[in-house]
């Protein structure tokens, strides 16, 4: 994943257009393969999520490439179409997981196709929860993080779902002249849509009775609210490119960062002074007070605050505690206790931080922080 989103965002800043192509077409050719020779491989959310970076890139290509248009581009590659089309029809199959559905054609012809998706240690004989098989939403046993999902509709990776959809559906008119994949694409972004509408918008846990979006739901009535540092998360639904209810999420981001949060937490420390934010319940035994730089770093590209951005670009650069990477995780009360010594993920969205910065302050201002930080790796 490091790979793809590094390669998305110098094809964004107009660099490096053969290694994009090159990994571009080759995980189009590594997502057929996969698809003959393992059915859903692995944990089903690093598929679920990953196809719709993917997609999101292809997509950021296609609108800011100047070759994208040609004939010759990668992009309309049969096995790119092919690609996106098989995509549509494994997250057509998980919205009906509960029913035992798998997704049928030609290019599911895996060995562990023709038969519905388990992973081990889910509970159910590794079916995972129940869910509600008419919800419109589409499952996965697993979060960004690596953690077992506590109910099988994650909202936010739904969101970035129906996304990603409207991209796919967008590139099959224009791109491949397809529009039978593009009727498909634009019906599921429409069911799941329905099923965050209906679902996934709950009451906040501070008692305000003010509506929120929840992080996990099973449309059978239940719900999580957390949020996990990990993208997608509820905090980065605009950066997702997701067209939200700008209430509902406002009053998610001021949950989310608060201690109606479970993951949220806050300390002090020589480096830092008072600092605030929140991580994920993936480190929690590691470190229990953890914050995940990457989750500050979305704080500052979906915040419309001038001094809050600013405020979180100097956090990030004294959290890092001297070494000049982003961490996975620090301790609120001390950054120099950390969980990986260089994280690419978040390297990634603190690479847009810097882009952040740039937009909201001069270069000339006096701030020697957030000049460090826009020199190091």
């Amino acid at each position: 994943m490091c790979e793809l989103l590094h390669v998305s965002l110098l094809a964004l800043m107009g660099q490096g257009k053969i290694r994009f192509s090159h990994s571009f077409h080759s995980f189009a050719q590594e997502l057929s393969h996969t698809h003959r020779t393992h059915h859903l491989p692995h944990q089903y959310c690093n598929d679920f999520v990953l196809l719709q970076y993917w997609m999101r890139q292809l997509y950021f290509y296609w609108k800011q490439s100047p070759i994208s248009e040609s004939p010759e581009s990668v992009l309309r590659l049969q096995s790119v179409m092919e690609a996106v089309d098989i995509t549509i029809d494994l997250w057509a199959a998980e919205q009906r997981h509960e029913l035992d559905n798998f997704p049928v054609g030609p290019l599911f012809d895996c060995v562990n196709c023709g038969k519905p998706y388990r992973y081990p240690g889910l509970s159910r004989d590794g079916k995972g929860t129940p869910t509600n098989a008419s919800a419109g939403l589409t499952w996965t046993g697993f979060r960004p993080s690596d953690d077992e999902c506590e109910y099988g509709f994650l909202v936010p990776a739904n969101m970035m779902a129906v996304t990603a959809l409207e991209y796919a559906a967008d590139m099959a008119v224009t791109l491949w002249d397809n529009p039978g994949l593009a009727a498909k694409a634009q019906k599921l972004a429409s069911e799941i849509q329905r099923g965050i509408e209906e679902h996934a918008i709950v009451d906040s846990p501070d008692g305000s009775g003010d509506k929120i979006y929840a992080y996990e739901v099973d449309g059978l009535g239940n719900h999580a609210f957390l949020d996990d540092a990990n993208v997608p998360s509820l905090l980065s639904i605009p950066y997702l490119g997701y067209k939200y209810d700008p209430r509902v999420y406002a009053n998610t981001r001021r949950v989310v960062l608060s201690p109606y949060n479970p993951t949220f937490n806050k300390g002090t420390n020589i480096l830092t002074g008072p600092i605030e934010g929140y991580g994920s319940p993936h480190m929690a035994k590691a470190i229990h007070d953890n914050i995940w730089p990457m989750a500050l770093a979305v704080q500052g590209l979906t915040s419309d605050d001038r001094q809050e951005k600013i405020r979180i670009i100097e956090s990030l650069v004294k959290a890092s505690a001297g070494t000049g990477w982003m961490h996975e995780s620090f301790s609120a009360n001390n950054p120099k206790r950390f969980t990986r010594s260089w994280f690419c993920w978040v390297s990634y969205h603190s690479t847009l931080s810097r882009i952040v910065l740039l937009e909201a302050i001069s270069l000339t201002t006096p701030l020697g922080a957030a000049h460090f930080f826009l020199d190091t790796g």
